[in-house]
């Protein structure tokens, strides 16, 4: 038979490790809480920039700008400033391994040509010139060519 005294002490640890436990699931709810507020609502501190410091701007390296008549062509390191080209409706061509803008799409070259000088280390600005020539296609005159000969004696048995 188990003594009394025995049975009470095994219960008080037993009610104590609950206790204990109650208060470490307690900890953990409150901090999963705290992580849920706060991923769902933004802090105004993270979203607006602290006044005390300027915003920092990444300057892009050896951009140039070609000017023609109906569309400029933005060529070199211009991965980092893409999304500006593309608000302007412009268009990346493999070809030329550049951004074309239509000159209709740019209200004022000017401010344009200043603004992104402002993100670029270097710009070079170039005047394009818009090739209106067409190649020929060449015409076949098989009269020229003269008569063709085929032998079909290869295809005997």
């Amino acid at each position: 038979m188990i003594s009394h005294n025995y049975k009470m002490s095994t219960s008080k640890k037993i009610l104590a490790k609950l206790e204990s436990l109650e208060s470490k699931i307690d900890e953990l709810l409150n901090t999963v809480s705290k992580l849920e507020n706060a991923s769902t609502t933004r802090r105004p501190e993270a979203s607006a920039p602290s006044p005390n410091y300027p915003p920092v701007v990444t300057k892009v390296d050896r951009v140039i700008l070609t000017k023609y008549k109906t569309y400029c062509l933005l060529t070199g390191n211009t991965f980092d400033i893409r999304n500006d080209f593309k608000a302007l409706g412009g268009k990346w061509d493999g070809d030329s391994k550049g951004w074309k803008i239509k000159m209709t799409n740019i209200d004022d070259f000017a401010t344009f040509q200043k603004e992104l000088s402002n993100k670029c280390v270097t710009l070079k600005i170039k005047e394009g010139i818009e090739s209106t020539a067409t190649i020929p296609k060449p015409s076949l005159n098989f009269e020229e060519l003269g008569d063709c000969m085929i032998d079909d004696s290869s295809d005997s048995e």
